[in-house]
């Protein structure tokens, strides 16, 4: 079965605030990256096609949250 391409995600920091974001999990186990939106945007304005997650993409090893 293929692996979902995303999953939502939350959590609470330690002062209460929730934050949210999209995990990108790579294939296997391993390092991971956190991409961050600017001041005053969010993590919608670019679409999932725009990340290239594909095979052929060096990033695809990697386990992407995206905030």
């Amino acid at each position: 079965m293929a692996q979902p391409l995303r999953e939502d995600i939350e959590f609470k920091t330690l002062d209460g605030i929730t934050l949210r974001g999209w995990l990108y999990p790579a294939e296997k186990r391993g390092p991971g990256i956190i991409l961050s939106a600017g001041v005053r945007d969010n993590r919608c304005p670019i679409s999932e096609k725009d990340l290239d997650l594909s095979p052929t993409n060096p990033l695809h090893s990697l386990t992407c949250l995206r905030m």
